[in-house]
């Protein structure tokens, strides 16, 4: 557990870093699929923690804990009650500790060039989506974020899943800022949308892309963004 300073026990202010050591942003498309998400996969390393300085510039959402992944490329805030586990594919978010998952978010980066930039996330989105393996029973329509220097674009599909004999939602959302971007794909079972409303609303509302921070104790961010 990180707390924001050494007297405030409080929950709703706590930062897990994760390195970059424990994401692995190649593959043939650039990102894997959502067919990696089931729950076998779900295991990984507790997440390192950080004593926080007092003093710092932090503020999680209420109810939430701030995740920090390579020291600022991507972030955003999860219900704090969720556990975090990094594998050498994805950084995961699950809602409860396997077998009692209801949902799983699994989030992969990596920087592009340039002239990845004329590319927009809608675009990618829908070359992504086809790449699922699993048989699709519905796709929504495609959100848009546009929040200056992130964008971002998102999509739910509905999926007959093969192994649990029920359907499965995935949202799939890609983000992009500067010259970082990643994919962030949150698989849950029907019946628990209302709770992944409020949680996917809390992750695009926080959510911030390439913005590296120089010193994670603190909360100072590097003059120039990547």
């Amino acid at each position: 557990m990180v707390q924001s300073d050494s007297t405030n026990r409080d929950k709703t202010r706590q930062i897990y870093p994760c390195s970059a050591d424990f994401i692995s942003t190649q593959s043939a498309s650039g990102y894997s699929t959502t067919h990696s998400l089931r729950r076998p996969t779900c295991t990984g390393r507790p997440v390192r923690a950080i004593e926080i300085q007092s003093g710092h510039s932090w503020k999680a959402a209420p109810g939430c804990r701030i995740l920090l992944i390579d020291s600022g490329a991507v972030r955003f805030d999860y219900p704090a009650e969720w556990v975090v586990r990094p594998t050498p594919k994805y950084v995961f978010v699950i809602d409860r500790q396997p077998p009692d998952d209801r949902c799983l978010l699994a989030v992969s980066w990596r920087r592009i060039p340039i002239r990845a930039l004329s590319i927009s996330t809608a675009a990618l989105l829908d070359r992504l989506a086809p790449l699922e393996t699993r048989p699709s029973d519905h796709r929504g329509n495609t959100q848009h974020l546009h929040r200056p220097p992130l964008e971002a674009a998102w999509t739910e599909t509905r999926f007959i899943e093969p192994v649990y004999g029920n359907d499965v939602c995935t949202r799939m959302c890609v983000a992009r800022a500067d010259c970082t971007q990643a994919v962030l794909l949150l698989d849950y079972r029907e019946g628990n949308e209302a709770a992944i409303d409020v949680a996917w609303k809390i992750l695009l509302d926080t959510l911030v892309i390439g913005e590296y921070i120089e010193d994670i104790r603190s909360g100072r961010k590097h003059a120039k963004r990547g």
